[in-house]
């Protein structure tokens, strides 16, 4: 979805301010908002579905005093990110999901993330806090909020990887990944090691495998049992080890919904 936001309004003029979408020549125009406060602070408008695909949108804005302002801006796309999460609300269990993102804020894209059914908005946002220069997983955008987790990363997306990983505040709702692009489907194996089953057959026994950002991933020295995620084009192995035991699960990771 589409959208715009107004950062400010300034001279000497009337509240209310309606807001309309117009074309480029400053035709076809469609009011979308009706603003009754002064700007700042921020309003974010989304715009009718006929403007989704457009390279550039004008803007009129009339005043209660009769001013009129009509500007043409460029569209900016951002990408749309594989967002992976998990929550105990839905009993543990987790999904992946295409999230587009919703609008700008604070010079970055910020993206409103969707439910276990791929659909639904949630009241969970990823944004850029310019404050702390972070990436922030919070149940509010801007201020007021309690902060699940955080990304250091300083790219113009939210995109995680084994450099700038999320990290912890407040595990309410746990993000796995976040990636441009198509979700992958991710395979579950659960895997069971001991001294009485499985021998060490060379210095440094590991478990490895490619965890589903495609990263790979190893489990040195590997005692007991565990659960693993493993990106859907590949298999986990042993190495320096016999006997190991690899049991595919396909219900313990999260996948895209069909």
């Amino acid at each position: 979805m589409t959208s715009i936001e107004l950062t400010s309004i300034t001279g000497s003029i009337t509240i209310p301010y309606n807001v309309y979408a117009c074309d480029v020549y400053g035709n076809n125009c469609v009011l979308i908002a009706s603003i009754v406060t002064t700007v700042p602070p921020t309003n974010t408008i989304f715009l009718p579905i006929q403007f989704n695909t457009a390279p550039a949108v004008g803007i009129k804005v009339i005043t209660g005093d009769g001013c009129e302002r009509f500007e043409i801006f460029d569209c900016i796309e951002h990408p749309s990110l594989c967002v992976s999460l998990a929550s105990e609300s839905v009993g543990g269990s987790g999904w992946s999901c295409i999230t587009p993102a919703t609008g700008t804020y604070d010079t970055k894209p910020y993206y409103r993330l969707l439910s276990d059914d791929c659909v639904t908005l949630s009241n969970i946002y990823i944004w850029w806090n310019s404050f702390s220069n972070r990436w922030e997983m919070t149940d509010a955008l801007g201020g007021g909020y309690d902060l699940y987790y955080y990304n250091n990363n300083p790219g113009g997306t939210p995109v995680s990887s084994h450099v700038y990983p999320w990290v912890t505040v407040i595990p309410k709702i746990e993000i796995y990944s976040s990636t441009i692009g198509d979700c992958q489907i991710c395979n579950c194996y659960e895997w069971y090691w001991d001294a009485d089953s499985a021998i060490q057959t060379g210095f440094n026994p590991f478990l490895a495998y490619y965890n589903c950002e495609g990263i790979l991933t190893t489990i040195d020295f590997p005692t007991g049992n565990g659960v693993i995620c493993v990106s859907s084009d590949t298999v986990p192995y042993w190495e320096n080890i016999t006997g190991g035991i690899l049991n595919r699960d396909p219900i313990c990771c999260y996948v895209t919904p069909v």
